[in-house]
C-alpha cells in the first residue's frame, strides 16, 4: 500500500470521527429540550391591533403570524406606557403647529375616574372664550334645575269696562331670552334661518287679553324690568362689537335677541330701501353705502353699526340693485324699552288699541295691581341645549345674571360670578386665580384652567341633560363640520370657544374600547386665524382619543 493510499484512509477516518460527534451532539441536544436559539412563530405584540365585523378593536388575536428570533428564556414584553404614548403623540402635533405661542397652551386629559393621562401646563390660566358657558350651564343645572322656567307677568292697575282697560298694562320680566315677536321670528324664518327649538312668540299675550275682554288699553304700556339691574352692557366687551348679535345687552326683559332685523334691498332704479323689522319705530336707520349695478363692482358687503348708547344704525357697504334683500342683524339699546315697544306693537297690529305710551316702571311695586296672566319659557334643559349646541351669548349671560339673583340675591354679572363659585366649592374644585367675568365667555377677563374644566366635567358626567346639549364632532352644533370622516365623528362631544386669538375644545371622547376620557384644551396668544388652531391642533388631538385603545397600554400617572 502506498503513502497517498494512507492519507486518503487517514482522511476517510477522520471524517467519520466527526460525523459521529455531531451525530452524538443532535441527539444529546433532542434529548435535554434545549438549543442556542430557534425559530418561531409568534403574534404580534401587545401594542398590535385588529378590527372585529363590530369595529371594536381585540388585542394579540385573529393577527398573521410574524416571525421573529428570541432567547428561550426571554419575557413577553409589557405593555407601554398610555401617557408616554400621548406625550409622543401630541408633542407631534404641537411641533406640527408652530403658529402657536408655547406659553399659551394648557392641555388636560383624564379617565372619568381621574387617571391622568396628559398634561401640558393644566394649571394655566388662559381666556377660555365660550367654554366659560360650561360654568353657566352646569351652575343653572345644580341650583335651578332642568324643568325651571322662565316667567313674563302681565298685570293691570285698572278694571276693565267695556272692552277697555281703564288703566295701565303692566309686563314684569325675569329673565326670559327666548322670547320673539311673530313678525321677527316670521322674517327671520324666511330670510335668515331657522329659529332656536326654545324660541316662543311674545303674541301669546293676545289670548291673555283676549280672555279678559279688552280690546282697548286707555292707559301705558309700563315695563318692569327691575328684577335683574341695569348694566346692560358688560364693561369688559370691546365696543367695537357691541352692535352685533353675539354682544347683545341683558336685561330682565329681552325680546328678539335683543336686536332688530334689517331687510336691505334697492330697486332698479338705484333706490334703496331698509326695513326695520319689527317696524315699532325704535330705531333709526341711515344709509351710507352705495348702490351698484352688478356683483362685480362690490368692494364690501353690507354691514351695519349702532352709535353706541343710542338707536340710530348706519349701514354702509354696497348694495347690489335689483338684488335679493340683504338681511343684517343689530343690537339694541335698553332692551326693557324695547321690549315695551315690540308689546305695543304686537298689541295694536292685532286689534287692541293703547292709547298711553310706553315707559318704564318708576317703582318695582305697583299698589292694587293684579297679574293677569303670564308667559312662560320652555324647560331650561331646552334652553341649555340650544345655548351650548349653538354658542348663543345672550342665553348664558341672561342666564347667569338669573342665577345672581337666585342663588346670590343679586341680579348681576357680580352675583352670577357667586353662584358659580358657590357651586364649585360645593364639587371641591378649587383653582387659584381664576377669574369669572362674564356667562358666555365673550370677556378677555375671564380666566380659567384646563384643569378646572377637566374636573367639572367629569362631576356632571351622569347629568344627561349638559352631554346631551353639548354639540357631537360632525354632526351638529358649531362642531357640525368638525372631525368628520374620523373616529371622532359621532362620539366626541364637546364645547367650542374661539375669539381673537383664542380657541378651545372641552368635553368627553369615548375610546375604540368604551373608555370615557375627559379633556380640554385652550390655546391663547396666537395670530393666525382660530380654524387653522381647530385643525392643525384641536381636531387632530380630538381624532387621536378617539382613535386610542387604551387596552394596549398601561395607565401611568
Amino acid at each position: 500500500m502506498g503513502k497517498l493510499d494512507i492519507k486518503v484512509i487517514s482522511l476517510i477516518a477522520l471524517t467519520l470521527i466527526a460525523a459521529s460527534a455531531v451525530i452524538s451532539f443532535y441527539y444529546e441536544s433532542r434529548r435535554s429540550g434545549v438549543t442556542s436559539t430557534e425559530q418561531t412563530t409568534t403574534p404580534r405584540s401587545a401594542s398590535s391591533t385588529n378590527t372585529t365585523s363590530a369595529g371594536a378593536s381585540t388585542v394579540g388575536t385573529t393577527t398573521a403570524p410574524t416571525t421573529t428570533t428570541h432567547t428561550a428564556t426571554s419575557a413577553t414584553p409589557s405593555k407601554p406606557s398610555l401617557s408616554d404614548y400621548l406625550k409622543s403623540k401630541i408633542g407631534e402635533v404641537l411641533a406640527a403647529c408652530p403658529e402657536l405661542d408655547p406659553g399659551g397652551i394648557g392641555i388636560y386629559i383624564s379617565t372619568l375616574n381621574g387617571t391622568v393621562l396628559y398634561a401640558y401646563s393644566p394649571h394655566n390660566l388662559l381666556i377660555p372664550a365660550s367654554n366659560m358657558k360650561l360654568l353657566t350651564a352646569t351652575t343653572a343645572l345644580r341650583y335651578l334645575g332642568p324643568d325651571y322656567e322662565f316667567e313674563t307677568t302681565l298685570l293691570v292697575d285698572g278694571e276693565v269696562s267695556n272692552g277697555t282697560l281703564r288703566g295701565n298694562l303692566i309686563v314684569r320680566g325675569r329673565g326670559d331670552p327666548t322670547l320673539v315677536s311673530g313678525d321677527w321670528a316670521s322674517e327671520w324664518a324666511k330670510g335668515v334661518g331657522s329659529l332656536y327649538e326654545s324660541e316662543h312668540v311674545l303674541d301669546e299675550v293676545l289670548e291673555i287679553l283676549a280672555g279678559l275682554g279688552v280690546k282697548r288699553v286707555d292707559g301705558d304700556i309700563i315695563v318692569d324690568d327691575y328684577y335683574l339691574d341695569h348694566e346692560w352692557v358688560h364693561p369688559s366687551w370691546g365696543k367695537d362689537d357691541l352692535s352685533y348679535y353675539y354682544a347683545a345687552q341683558v336685561g330682565a326683559l329681552a325680546i328678539n335677541r335683543n336686536t332688530v332685523l334689517l331687510k336691505i334691498y334697492a330697486d332698479s332704479s338705484g333706490k334703496v330701501k331698509i326695513e326695520a323689522i319689527p317696524d315699532v319705530n325704535y330705531v333709526e336707520v341711515f344709509f351710507g353705502g352705495r348702490v351698484v349695478k352688478s356683483s362685480s363692482e362690490v368692494k364690501q358687503k353690507p354691514t351695519a353699526v349702532r352709535t353706541l348708547g343710542t338707536n340710530e344704525i348706519t349701514v354702509v357697504g354696497d348694495v347690489v340693485a335689483g338684488s335679493d334683500p340683504y338681511y343684517l342683524t343689530v343690537t339694541v339699546h335698553d332692551p326693557g324699552m324695547y321690549f315695551g315697544a315690540v308689546l305695543k306693537g304686537v298689541l295694536q297690529k292685532h286689534g287692541v288699541e293703547v292709547l298711553g305710551s310706553v315707559r318704564r316702571a318708576n317703582t318695582t311695586e305697583w299698589s292694587g295691581a293684579k297679574p293677569v296672566g303670564s308667559l312662560r319659557s320652555r324647560p331650561l334643559a331646552v334652553i341649555i341645549r340650544d345655548m351650548l349646541k349653538s354658542s348663543i351669548n345672550l342665553y348664558a349671560e341672561q342666564v347667569m345674571k338669573v342665577l345672581g339673583k337666585e342663588v346670590a340675591g343679586e341680579g348681576s354679572w357680580g352675583g352670577g360670578s357667586k353662584a358659580i363659585g358657590k357651586m364649585l366649592s360645593e364639587l371641591g374644585i378649587s383653582e387659584p386665580g381664576i377669574v369669572i367675568a362674564d356667562g358666555s365667555g365673550l370677556s378677555r377677563w375671564n380666566r380659567l384652567t384646563p384643569y378646572l374644566l377637566v374636573k367639572l366635567l367629569a362631576a356632571f358626567y351622569g347629568n344627561k341633560y349638559l352631554y346631551d346639549s353639548l354639540p357631537i364632532a360632525g354632526v351638529d352644533g358649531t362642531l357640525r363640520s368638525r372631525m368628520q370622516g374620523t373616529p371622532a365623528q359621532g362620539n366626541l362631544r364637546a364645547k367650542t370657544g374661539t375669539l381673537t386669538g383664542v380657541s378651545a375644545l372641552s368635553g368627553y371622547v369615548t375610546t375604540r374600547d368604551n373608555v370615557v376620557l375627559v379633556f380640554s384644551m385652550i390655546f391663547n396668544g396666537f395670530t393666525v386665524s382660530s380654524g387653522t388652531i381647530k385643525n392643525k391642533a384641536e381636531d387632530r388631538i380630538g381624532s387621536l382619543l378617539a382613535d386610542l385603545d387604551t387596552s394596549s397600554y398601561t395607565f401611568k400617572t
